[in-house]
């Protein structure tokens, strides 16, 4: 991921048994400004059910850039890149896709833009990590 400003990367997940995303179950981290391509890492003790990605706090209505998503968990691996991210993600109205650029905006004073995982990313994470 790479943006030209200092943002604040937010994941926020829902394990099973759980009904909704909280601020317990979230991790976040500082992407700094850069014009390459910056890993972005979360550890997680477990696999989550559902989760979501949110782009920035700032109220920036910059874009950033997505080269790819990956999960990991024991060894295997399932990675998405920008080219087919709109078929495992789906963006809120705050933000848009255009190929590996993730256009955030204000709507009537409002920002929070993110994206959530759908169900082909939940049936792929069944299938390559817990059966």
């Amino acid at each position: 991921m790479k943006s030209s400003t200092q943002e604040t990367i937010r994941l926020f997940y829902v394990n099973l048994g759980d009904e909704s995303y909280s601020e317990e179950h979230s991790l976040k981290l500082t992407l700094n400004p850069s014009e390459t391509y910056q890993e972005v890492k979360f550890k997680m003790e477990e696999i989550p059910e559902k989760f979501r990605i949110d782009f920035g706090d700032s109220e920036n209505d910059g874009s950033m850039e997505i080269d790819r998503v990956v999960l990991e968990n024991e060894g295997k691996m399932i990675s998405v890149g920008f080219e087919v991210l709109d078929r495992y993600f789906k963006p809120n109205i705050y933000m848009e896709v255009d190929g590996s650029l993730v256009n955030r905006k204000t709507i009537d004073g409002r920002y929070d833009p993110f994206m959530e995982s759908r169900d082909l990313l939940h049936q792929q994470i069944l299938i390559d990590f817990i059966q």
